[in-house]
Formats: structure tokens, C-alpha cells, sequence
């Protein structure tokens, strides 16, 4: 179920980076050199991680899927201002099995198994945390971070109060009856405030994306 209300607070300033395909709303002033974004689920189209980093931003791509990885080598700009980490994002490290779609053009794998399809179409991969990535990559913080991660996005604002006060801007794509509400209790929770600048609902898909900055 979608949120049916939730106060957001239009941020005139949003701009929309990346394909029609797989573009993402973004407010502009984030989007700036030197700054850092991070950027989990690539599938098959890095154009809006491609847009941050053609602006000047250090981008970290992540994502496990064999069909991403080969994706984003041929896209790869090739400079120290993007990295491509092949791993999954989760509330700790561990190994864990990717289902695949029904649909096999799809790309977009899920550890919740969303779409109830059979191991033997399966992978298994690293997955880990934001913060170990971070602390990898030497990044005390992060001005933007973009989670679409087929589900997963739960379990890792559930457990979120190592990282997120080192991140200011979120966009995350809520799934499973995961809403815009849920996640901003969340981080609060972990101990930082967000606001709803920007909520894309898709009921017939049954997700809504979420564009929140850190309040103060």
C-alpha cells in the first residue's frame, strides 16, 4: 500500500538527471563539483550516475548483478572520479542469493525474491554496508545517496543509525508496502531528520520513489 498523506515540501529547485527510462529527481544545488554521491542498483542504465559524475561529482556505482557489471565496463568514464563497487547493500556483510525476474529481460534481481522465481535462476553475491563501503572508498560523508535496491531498501533504513547522518540528500525507491513514511521514521530512528522534497508515485507498479534531504 502507498502513503496515502505525507507533508512534502516541493523543492523548486529539482531537476531530473538520467534517461526517461532511468532518471531520478534530484535537487539541483546537490549536484556539484567535488561532491560525493553513491549510487546502488546500476542494471542496465547508469545514465543518471553518468549525469552526476559529467557534472563533476565522485560517484560510486553499486551493484552485484552480472548483467550490470558487464553493463557498466562499457560505460565506465575511466577516471578516478567514478568507481564501481560489485557488491550488494545490506544491514551487514554477508553472501546472499539474488532472485532473478519473471521477466528475463529484466535485470533487476532481489534478495526478497519479489517476484516468486526459482532458485535454479538465481545468483549469490557479497553484500555489505554502506559504511564499509564508505570507509573503503575513504569517504567520511556522502551528499547523495540513491537506493534502488528491489526491496532491500527495509532492512537497510531499518539499521540505519551508523551511517545516515553522514549522508544529506536520499532518493530511494520503496517497495512491499515500504512507503515514503516508513523511511523518514526510519532515519529517524537512526538519528537524523529528512523531509519529503519530492514523492513519485507508481500505484500501478505498487512503489513510490522518494526524493528527502536532511533537515538543519
Amino acid at each position: 500500500m502507498l502513503t496515502p498523506f505525507l507533508r512534502v515540501e516541493d523543492d523548486p529547485s529539482l531537476v531530473r538527471l538520467g534517461s526517461a527510462q532511468c532518471g531520478w529527481w534530484v535537487p539541483s544545488d546537490v549536484v556539484r563539483p567535488g561532491a560525493v554521491a553513491y549510487c546502488a542498483g546500476a542494471g542496465e542504465d547508469i545514465s543518471f550516475d553518468l549525469e552526476l559524475h559529467g557534472r563533476g561529482m565522485h560517484v560510486v556505482t553499486i551493484d552485484p548483478t552480472p548483467r550490470a557489471v558487464a553493463h557498466v565496463a562499457t560505460v565506465d568514464p575511466g577516471d578516478d572520479r567514478f568507481v564501481f563497487v560489485q557488491m550488494g547493500l545490506w544491514h551487514e556483510p554477508a553472501e546472499l542469493t539474488f532472485f532473478a525476474p519473471t521477466d528475463a529481460s529484466d535485470v533487476s534481481h532481489s534478495v526478497l525474491n519479489l517476484q516468486r522465481t526459482d532458485a535454479a535462476d538465481a545468483f549469490t553475491a557479497q553484500v555489505d554496508t554502506i559504511e564499509s563501503i564508505m570507509a573503503t572508498q575513504g569517504h567520511a560523508h556522502v551528499e547523495l545517496l540513491k537506493v534502488d535496491i528491489e526491496g532491500s531498501e527495509r532492512e537497510l533504513f531499518a539499521d540505519c543509525h551508523s551511517w545516515i547522518t553522514s549522508v544529506r540528500q536520499l532518493i530511494v525507491e520503496c517497495h512491499q508496502g515500504y512507503t515514503a513514511t516508513d523511511l523518514l521514521a526510519d532515519c529517524r530512528r537512526g538519528g537524523a531528520e529528512f523531509r519529503a522534497v519530492h514523492v513519485d508515485r507508481k500505484p500501478e507498479w505498487g512503489y513510490e520513489v522518494v526524493t528527502a534531504e536532511r533537515a538543519g
